[in-house]
């Protein structure tokens, strides 16, 4: 619910600074543009200044952020440029369009800048962050001598004829940029949090939405122009919103979800037996509590079975510890692979297993067992061992009669178990 007041805030805002923007038209052209290009470039030099320092910050597509971050404030500054030497302003002498043409720079480098951190996600190459703002410097520098100083720069607007093919065509060019960029971004979409993914989607069509509008005006006040520059604040605005959300917001997030993961990784790591990747004693214990008080609760059954690997220590003893330790791992694969989801597999010690079947009683419970002993039969069958798979078992039960405590109910097991391997000694012998 806050998140959509907050929206619906943002909305009510952005609708009032485009009435204040349009009531100041009004008035005066020449200040409705020099506002609507400061809110521009005001947002861009704030991208660059959180992006920068937030570009240690590690995160999948950070690195692209970071360099929208960078190019954006070069952008910024051309566009800073191109508002000062507007038609009217009377700052700039000798020529009254160079704002055309740093319009164009500007937005050939905006376009461009949207395309390349692709390549550094494709590559998964690493940002250099400092070699990145030389190279923006470089360039900004040499639009702006093209422009001011050598003059080179195609010409784009021509007094009373409107704007040069040049500029038209360039435009389209922004556009179809542009547009290859929305189609690597949609390749790359799960790359990016859907809130970043879709301001940034939304930041690049207001983008070539508000560069069509510029292919339309015959003059610099004309109303295609003043729309493109409302398509433009939006467009700058919903890429502040990523960069916002990436730099400032998630990381807070991020740094409360790494702390829970790594909590949480912990203590998994302590409830797991290292060799096995089972359940270890104390989980053991933890869930076979927890499953005791559920039958109390909810008057149902519970049965438990103890195993023990037989003949670890000969195995050991005679054909080494990795063999012991395979001996152990192929008794835990059939363990594993024939027991309910619902159930617990625990290693208790060195060759002793625990598992928890809950919800049912000792008779559904041998079916398992029967199962497992079933398959190890196949693989002792099938197998090149030295060594014979096998383990002895004892079962015990737990319900709203049979009430005992937890050591109990485990010593109960354990002495079938081991009424099982003295059996079956007495078999072989």
């Amino acid at each position: 619910m806050y998140k959509y007041k907050n929206c619906i805030f943002e909305v009510i805002i952005l609708l009032i600074v485009i009435a204040a923007l349009y009531m100041t038209n009004l008035y005066s052209y020449l200040l409705f543009h020099s506002l609507a290009e400061l809110f521009s470039v005001i947002i861009g030099f704030t991208l660059f200044i959180v992006a920068w320092n937030s570009k240690n910050f590690s995160k999948k597509y950070f690195d692209y952020l970071v360099f929208i971050g960078i190019a954006y404030m070069f952008v910024a500054f051309l566009d800073l440029l191109h508002t000062l030497s507007y038609n009217g302003m009377n700052i700039f002498r000798g020529y009254n369009f160079y704002a055309n043409q740093l319009w164009i720079g500007a937005r050939y480098l905006e376009s461009i800048s949207l395309l390349i951190p692709f390549i550094f996600i494709h590559f998964k190459r690493k940002l250099r962050p400092y070699l990145t703002f030389a190279i923006y410097t470089v360039v900004t520098l040499s639009i702006i001598a093209s422009i001011f100083y050598f003059k080179v720069f195609p010409i784009c607007f021509i007094q009373g004829k409107g704007q040069t093919p040049f500029k038209i065509i360039s435009e389209y060019i922004i556009c179809g940029i542009l547009t290859i960029d929305i189609i690597l971004l949609r390749k790359n979409k799960n790359k990016f949090d859907s809130k970043v993914y879709g301001y940034l989607f939304g930041s690049i069509i207001f983008t070539i939405i508000s560069e069509f509008e510029f292919t339309l005006y015959i003059n610099n006040y004309a109303f295609s122009n003043l729309l493109g520059h409302y398509f433009k604040m939006i467009s700058f605005y919903l890429i502040y919103k990523a960069v916002i959300i990436t730099c400032i917001t998630q990381p807070y997030n991020t740094i409360f979800k790494e702390l829970t993961d790594k909590e949480n990784e912990l203590e998994k790591t302590a409830a797991t037996d290292e060799m096995t990747k089972l359940y270890n004693r104390r989980a053991g214990m933890e869930f076979l509590d927890k499953e005791m008080k559920n039958v109390l609760r909810n008057k149902n059954n519970l049965t438990i079975c103890f195993i023990d690997v037989d003949n670890l220590k000969k195995t050991n003893d005679t054909y080494g510890h990795i063999e012991g330790d395979n001996l152990i791992l192929n008794v835990v694969k059939l363990l594993v692979s024939n027991v309910r989801n619902s159930d617990y597999v625990c290693r208790i010690g060195g060759d002793e297993f625990l598992i928890i079947f809950p919800n049912i009683i000792i008779k559904e419970a041998e079916l398992i067992i029967n199962r497992i002993r079933s398959d190890m039969d196949k693989l002792n069958a099938g197998s090149s061992f030295n060594y014979k798979v096998d383990f002895s078992y004892g079962f015990a039960e737990y319900n709203n009669v049979k009430k005992v405590d937890i050591d109990t109910l485990i010593e109960t097991a354990d002495n079938n178990m081991y009424k099982n391997k003295v059996q079956k000694r007495k078999i072989t012998e």
